[in-house]
């Protein structure tokens, strides 16, 4: 990115998940303050309390979002956007009705990851968006408080399913698409390994990369944001950071092109047929011409041959 077009075009933290704090900075946990911190470019280590002072530093001296945290990805959205009309939430939401293939389905990875896909999506799907659904029904109860809000986003499924992904607890993964998303199938096993695997499907956009449907079969269904689809997601988010959105085809498939020898005229024979090419001479020789078999075996008779054939 040049810094003349990014000088068109400025990042709001509404465009960025996790670049606004629906609550006060003394509120919020640290996964939160951490990727806010992320978000503008500034250092996200250090105890609670340092994040803290670091985040209300930052919001009185009025820190604008950085246009290329998660590698320029929410800023070349934006200019997508902004060329085709759209706001970052219709961005969000676009695509076709969601489908899970019957068929189709490769094992992981098979198929090219959505471009634009990055740890952003991960925190919007299991921590921002779970917020704003807080925050919409509280906006329509006569009994909400800014005080009984602080405790109803919790880092718990992030943080879990990052032990479960480094744990190796994620197997059988699939891929899958349709014309608009991409689809990852997946078992995850519970923390203990007693029970039979979980199964995780989730839905991407592929123009977006935004997570656009997510379910597990366990008890934490309901909210699809278990720590097992976090799992999923994180393992994900690691795969591009590793090796990148384009997968490409496994070495296996291809044709051998190693181990193989020289190309040079081969002629196997008995030893005592054999010739070379002298350095000295155009002309083939022999290696050597005694033949260490028996005259009588030389050649075979008829009577020979017909016993070798009745012996058979």
């Amino acid at each position: 990115m040049s810094d003349v077009s990014m000088s068109m075009i400025f990042l709001k933290e509404e465009d960025v998940p996790g670049a606004k704090l629906n609550k006060p900075p003394s509120k919020s946990n640290v996964s939160e303050l951490k990727r806010w911190l992320e978000c503008h470019g500034e250092k996200k280590t250090g105890l609670k309390d340092d994040l803290i002072k670091r985040v209300e530093g930052c919001i009185a001296l009025g820190k604008k979002v950085d246009p290329k945290v998660d590698g320029g990805k929410w800023y070349n959205l934006k200019a997508r956007g902004k060329a085709l009309g759209l706001s970052t939430t219709s961005l969000q939401t676009m695509g076709s009705a969601l489908v899970t293939p019957q068929t189709g389905w490769k094992k992981w990875p098979s198929r090219n990851i959505p471009q634009m896909f990055n740890y952003g999506h991960v925190y919007h799907y299991l921590v921002e968006s779970v917020s704003n659904i807080i925050l919409d029904e509280k906006a329509g109860s006569c009994e909400s408080s800014d005080e009984d809000f602080e405790d109803t986003v919790t880092e718990k499924p992030l943080k879990k399913g990052e032990s479960l992904f480094k744990s190796e607890f994620i197997e059988d993964v699939h891929d899958n698409e349709t014309v608009n998303e991409y689809i990852l199938r997946a078992h995850v096993h519970h923390s203990m390994k007693n029970d039979l695997p979980l199964e995780v499907y989730i839905t991407f956009s592929k123009a977006t990369g935004f997570v656009k449907k997510a379910s597990c079969s366990c008890k934490a269904r309901a909210i699809e944001r278990c720590a097992h689809v976090a799992a999923v997601l994180l393992m994900l988010h690691d795969y591009v950071t590793k090796h990148g959105h384009v997968v490409k085809e496994a070495c296996t498939s291809e044709p051998c092109v190693w181990n193989k020898g020289k190309k040079r005229e081969k002629d196997p024979k008995a030893l005592h047929e054999a010739t070379y090419k002298s350095k000295t001479s155009s002309k083939r020789k022999k290696l050597y011409h005694w033949d260490p078999r028996p005259a009588s075996y030389k050649k075979a008779n008829k009577t020979q041959l017909n016993n070798f054939v009745f012996n058979l």
